[in-house]
């Protein structure tokens, strides 16, 4: 009976992890695409901090940050992602946001010898906005 609770509670919170990853890369995404970017700094660093804040734990310190991946592509080629020295944050430009490898441990696991781990992944893309009239698009 306790193992069928435990696992219960595992699933549940694998589905909560998965969860807070998508809503995360998605409001990133949501603040890229409406052009919601600071002055100053670059804009990928100011995406993978609002993703950050919004994964409710699950991707904290310097680790959290390195699995955040943010590519830009033209809409006429969706394979090959615009190098950062190119910019591609202009407007009509697809953004796409991902975080890969991202551990959750169980909560309450039945073998105490083995630590299971399961990765997740989540991603969101959208098209970019233009910038506002008379500016340009933030440095990446």
């Amino acid at each position: 009976m306790m193992a069928f609770v435990f696992l219960i509670m595992d699933v549940a919170w694998v589905c909560f992890a998965q969860a807070s990853l998508q809503h995360a890369v998605q409001v990133g995404v949501r603040a890229a695409v409406v052009n919601r970017v600071p002055k100053s700094g670059g804009q990928d660093a100011y995406l993978k901090t609002i993703v950050q804040q919004n994964a409710m734990g699950f991707l904290a310190g310097k680790e959290g940050l390195d699995s955040i991946t943010i590519n830009y592509y033209t809409p006429s080629n969706l394979t090959t992602a615009i190098p950062p020295k190119n910019g591609g944050n202009s407007g009509g430009n697809v953004i796409e946001i991902v975080v890969n490898n991202v551990p959750v441990s169980s909560l309450g696991p039945i073998l105490r010898e083995s630590s299971a781990k399961l990765y997740l992944h989540a991603s969101s893309s959208d098209v970019m906005e233009g910038s506002p009239p008379g500016s340009t698009a933030p440095t990446r």
